[in-house]
């Protein structure tokens, strides 16, 4: 599985990384055959928003945005 984290106007670091990995870890129990995964998160003045995108080995894609 490949995981791709993308920060926008802040840094990843490797603690976040970490956890963002567990998590995901964590996903592929219930969805399983997950090839990839995209995230971005981002951080607008008082807007913080996280972007997933995942691609299954059957060809399904799963998005998910939220935003506080």
């Amino acid at each position: 599985m490949q995981i791709t984290v993308t920060g926008r106007h802040f840094e990843i670091t490797d603690a976040l990384r970490q956890h963002i990995e567990t998590k995901i870890q964590k996903m592929e129990r219930f969805l399983g055959g997950i090839t990839d995964v995209h995230l971005v998160l981002s951080v607008e003045k008082h807007r913080h928003s996280a972007e997933i995108t995942l691609l299954q080995a059957n060809g399904n894609t799963l998005r998910s945005l939220e935003e506080t």
